[in-house]
């Protein structure tokens, strides 16, 4: 495979295998529909791969990729478990290699290399649960990164 054939689907595919096998808590990926009522707490992830706009000449094509992870937990919950779950998100994601698989292809072959930096983690908890305990806890991570091809993938 030439170098500017990555595609951008197995780039965003390859990270969300990454996470669950990573991450081992319930999670919902981009656009899937499952009711989280019985779980005390879930992530919710999301994976934009995106051509990447500015690149060196000389450089192999690059695809861009922002990864957005929601981790969500229900009042009454311990209120350190959230920030377990982003420990262990964080561990999963910041400054990673991820081979970049053909899930399409016949033997999934390794087509490329995601490169991650560093996880921001942000805490979106509306007041209530941060004060009295009674909100859904929320925190945010997010981490960008950026995946090449490799010479001879399929």
């Amino acid at each position: 495979m030439a170098e500017s054939a990555l595609p951008i689907g197995a780039v965003a595919a390859s990270v969300a295998a990454h996470w669950g096998a990573e991450f081992a808590h319930p999670t919902l990926y981009g656009g899937e529909r499952r009711d989280p009522g019985g779980w005390p707490g879930w992530a919710e992830f999301w994976a934009h791969a995106f051509p990447s706009g500015a690149q060196r000449r000389s450089g192999p094509p690059q695809i861009g990729l922002l990864v957005t992870v929601h981790l969500l937990a229900r009042p009454g919950s311990d209120a350190g478990w959230i920030h377990d779950l982003a420990d262990e998100g964080r561990r999963a994601l910041s400054q990673r290699a991820i081979d970049v698989v053909d899930f399409e292809a016949s033997g999934h072959p390794r087509i490329g290399v995601l490169r991650l930096g560093e996880v921001d983690v942000q805490d979106w908890s509306r007041g209530e649960a941060g004060e009295r305990g009674t909100g859904l806890r929320h925190l945010v991570l997010t981490c960008r990164g950026a995946a090449t091809g490799i010479e001879g993938g399929a």
